[in-house]
């Protein structure tokens, strides 16, 4: 693993002063050292050409081999909505033949292929979020479409056209898998029908004629393909908090909720709050407690006093923002030690038992040890 790359990115996962930096220290404190660690010459004016002039108007960089460019990168301040930019950028690198563009504000990343069909939207291949993905994952899509030596040799283009290529299949394969399904099902072959019938037989001993299978496929309430009709799943069994804690206890490490620490790469095997299971990682866990919080009346203005979160008001998604469903705020991503931190405090200021049963990764830590993070109500 790029080393550099993978301590720079920790940095800014974990200070919130990279949040608030202006245009020039984005560029300076986040975008050079990122171009230096995949090798690029960034002191070299002819490979990392700052300000280059296109047709009047400036792309922040362009990154040049053998006086050929390679990548046009369009850099914004860190709280900048990226999506108000792309056509910009985009088009400058379409009217110079450039085969990847970048824009960036130092946390976000999108990368697009302007020469390819579609809107600037479509042509975008890729976003990397240094604050919401693995520092480990984003360290290799780095490596794999932007380091200097995959630029040169064409490898680089060749992976980010690979994304391309898979986004649109996607694409596609969503868009027309209803209408196979509809076309399956209203005009069966035999193959189907011979099928059908293997298994209603293996099921009763008794195999239907073909009419009657090609009526039950085209029964209007079983061809819709958007409709599924499930039965309720069961209802799983309920184990107290005590027990688990007291299962868990002997075979974990009992974590102090007031000095958490040391919790990266872990995962969360089991999560109760507020009487509730919650989904097992740590930002739903976290996301769960401060929906029960608006719905016990708290105020954005109490959390961020008492939380260290960023909130937005308003639908975000851009620098590891999500939005909390029924309400008009959107919170930030943090990594999993500030994560549980801000789960302990909501707690309890919700005054209620919280359990979370995690085990360490293998970079974790404690290396595939079991960890027990437990509030009770009467600590509230």
């Amino acid at each position: 693993m790029n080393e550099q790359l993978s301590s720079l990115f920790t940095r800014v996962k974990t200070d919130s002063g990279f949040l608030t930096v202006s245009e020039a220290q984005t560029s300076q404190g986040i975008v050079l050292p990122i171009l230096n660690s995949l090798m690029w010459e960034v002191f070299n004016t002819n490979e990392v050409t700052p300000e280059y002039s296109v047709g009047g108007k400036r792309v922040d960089f362009a990154l040049r081999i053998e006086s050929n460019n390679k990548v046009f990168l369009e850099i914004k301040k860190t709280s900048e909505n990226l999506d108000n930019h792309q056509e910009q950028l985009v088009y400058y690198a379409f009217q110079q033949g450039v085969k990847l563009a970048i824009l960036t504000n130092g946390i976000t990343w999108q990368f697009y292929l302007p020469l390819e069909e579609g809107s600037w939207e479509q042509r975008r291949v890729f976003t990397i979020d240094l604050l919401a993905q693995p520092v480990e994952d984003a360290v290799d899509k780095f490596q794999s479409l932007l380091s200097r030596d995959r630029i040169a040799n064409g490898t680089a283009y060749q992976n980010a056209k690979s994304l391309y290529e898979g986004r649109q299949k996607n694409k596609i394969i969503k868009e027309n898998l209803p209408k196979a399904w509809q076309k399956l099902v209203s005009e069966p072959d035999e193959m189907l029908i011979e099928l059908i019938n293997d298994t209603l037989e293996k099921l009763s001993g008794y195999k239907a004629d073909a009419a009657t299978v090609v009526d039950f496929l085209r029964n209007e309430h079983f061809a819709t393909p958007n409709v599924m009709h499930t039965s309720p799943a069961p209802k799983k069994s309920v184990v107290p908090v005590s027990a688990v804690v007291e299962l868990a206890e002997p075979h974990s490490i009992k974590l102090n909720p007031d000095a958490l620490r040391d919790l990266l790469h872990t995962k969360v095997i089991e999560a109760k709050m507020c009487g509730n299971s919650v989904t097992n990682n740590w930002r739903s866990i976290l996301h769960a407690g401060l929906l029960l919080a608006f719905e016990k009346g708290m105020k954005v203005d109490t959390l961020r006093e008492k939380l260290r979160i960023n909130f937005k008001e308003g639908v975000h998604t851009e620098q590891g923002f999500g939005p909390l469903e029924g309400t008009h705020y959107s919170w930030q991503n943090q990594d999993a030690n500030k994560t549980a931190a801000n789960i302990v405090k909501i707690v309890r200021l919700l005054n209620c038992e919280l359990l979370i049963l995690l085990e360490w990764r293998e970079k974790g830590k404690f290396p595939l040890q079991k960890g027990l993070i437990h509030v009770t109500k009467s600590n509230c």
